[in-house]
Order: C-alpha cells, then structure tokens, then sequence
C-alpha cells in the first residue's frame, strides 16, 4: 500500500480526523493480538518516515468492508421506512 493510497482510504473511511480514527481502528486487528496503536505511528507512516507493516494493508481492507456493511444495514433500514411511508 502506498502512502497516497494509505491516505486515501483513511480520508474515504474517515473523514478529516482519520489518522486518528485509523489508529483505534487498527488496534484490534493488530497480527500480534489487540493492542492500541498510536496515531503518531500512523502519521510517520503516511509522512514516509516509517515503514507501513504488510499486515496494515489486509487490516484497512477489513475495516473498510465492515463499514460497507454498516452502510448496508443503514441502507436497507431507510429502505424499508419509505417503503412504508409509501403505503400509508
């Protein structure tokens, strides 16, 4: 993952604050057990100044399918009262 792409899906996932979102999303995907990441770590790695682990890339993957879901359920939820409201 490149560090535009790093910030892309950070900024995508979550809006301005994403350094900081990313971290605590991060944290319990961690490869080594859950652990908090600190949203510094995340900034030296989109500045370049450290290497992004490998397993950051599956783990961004992750939470951007969870959110999808999420975005889902929302989806169908709002569905389901126009759909009701068209009846009535």
């Amino acid at each position: 993952m490149t560090i535009a792409e790093l910030t892309h899906a950070g900024q995508t996932l979550f809006g301005r604050r994403w350094v900081y979102d990313l971290a605590r999303a991060l944290g319990p995907l961690h490869p080594g057990g859950p652990r908090e990441i600190d949203p510094g770590t995340v900034y030296k790695w989109r500045d370049g100044k450290r290497p992004m682990p490998d397993w950051v890339e599956g783990a961004i993957a992750k939470i951007a399918w969870r959110k999808l879901a999420q975005w889902e359920r929302i989806r169908q939820g709002l569905a389901e009262v126009e759909a009701v409201q068209e009846v009535t």
